[in-house]
Parts: structure tokens; sequence; C-alpha cells
């Protein structure tokens, strides 16, 4: 009876060790990422880059850095990059789903201004399910953080959302024709981005 006991106790123990360290992991990784988005956001546009750097060059493996790096280097159409650069995200922290979704579809995409990066983040996005873009607060604050860069896009679906924030302005000018352009005729992608 009283090793029922002891187990009963040890068990307790066991439990509160572990939830106090998911607890103090889960502080340590928001730290983390509000390190490397407070230091992005508050760098000139010309620098963000390099505030990433000693993080995302194996000195640390932080999430943030690795997926801020991404979509600077999306943007520019270096797919490859971009591609390596998410799947470290991920690598880092598996919570991170639109990162999985963008090195697949980085992965597919043609280098260069003129990718075809939409259709790959579309395409992929379908391949996996059309998974939930915010269902994870890493990629919602990820998002939330790549927003506050730039003018807002149009009226845009969860996925729109997400593709609008990692491509660059001739991409942009794919999903938002200029004033007064025809919109009829439009790609297939074209409706995942508005629903």
């Amino acid at each position: 009876m009283i090793w029922l006991k002891l187990l009963g106790v040890g068990i307790g123990v066991l439990a509160a060790i572990l939830g106090a360290w998911v607890v103090r992991s889960d502080v340590r990784r928001r730290r983390q990422y509000d390190r490397i988005i407070r230091q992005y956001q508050s760098a000139p546009p010309d620098k963000r880059k390099d505030v990433l750097g000693p993080a995302a060059d194996g000195v640390e493996l932080n999430p943030a850095a690795w997926y801020l790096r991404g979509a600077l280097a999306m943007r520019e159409g270096r797919m490859r990059d971009a591609a390596r650069s998410f799947g470290m995200a991920h690598h880092a922290d598996c919570r991170l789903q639109t990162a999985a979704l963008l090195t697949f579809a980085g992965l597919k995409a043609s280098e260069g201004e003129g990718s075809d990066i939409i259709e790959q983040v579309v395409r992929t996005w379908e391949e996996m399910g059309r998974p939930a873009i915010t269902a994870q607060r890493e990629d919602r604050v990820m998002m939330d953080c790549l927003e506050t860069e730039g003018r807002a896009g149009p009226e845009l679906s969860a996925v729109g959302r997400l593709v609008w924030l990692m491509v660059g302005p001739a991409q942009r000018a794919r999903i938002e024709p200029p004033e007064g352009e025809d919109r009829g005729g439009r790609p297939g992608w074209a409706a995942a981005l508005r629903s």
C-alpha cells in the first residue's frame, strides 16, 4: 500500500517538473521571437538582412530569424534560398506551419522576379489539404510582423494574405491589378486568394 502512495507522489512530482519545463520552454521561445521581431522592425529596410545574419547563420537556431530571412529572399525572387530558410524555421519550430508550406512552394517555384511563386503557394496549400494558415500562434506572430512593414493588401483570404506578405512588388501587381484594369479572366489561383 505504501508503495502505491509513493508511486502516486512520484508521478505527481514528475508531472509538476514536466509542466514547469514546458512553461519555461514556451516563455523562452516567445522571447526568442520577440527579440528578433523587435530587432527586425527597428532596423531600416536595407539593414534588416544584417539584423538576421548572426541568428540565421548557425550561431543560434532562431525560428523567427530563419522565417524572416526566408521572406526577404522570397521577395527578391531567390526561391531556393527562401525554401532553405523556411525549412530551417520549420525545423527549429514545427508550429510554424506556414514555413513548411513555403518551403515546398519555394522548392517548386522558378527563380527570379517573374517567378510562379503565387501559383506554387496556392497549389501546395491545396495539396496539403487547405490547412488553416493562421491556426498556430507562431504563424500569426510572423505574419503580423511582416504586415507592419508596408501598405496593407487588398481584402484577401488567409492564404492570400500569406502570399501578399511574401512576394515583391512585381508579384503583388499580379494579385491586385492597377486601378481600372479589367479583372475578368483571372487565373485559377486568384479565387483561392480572395475566398
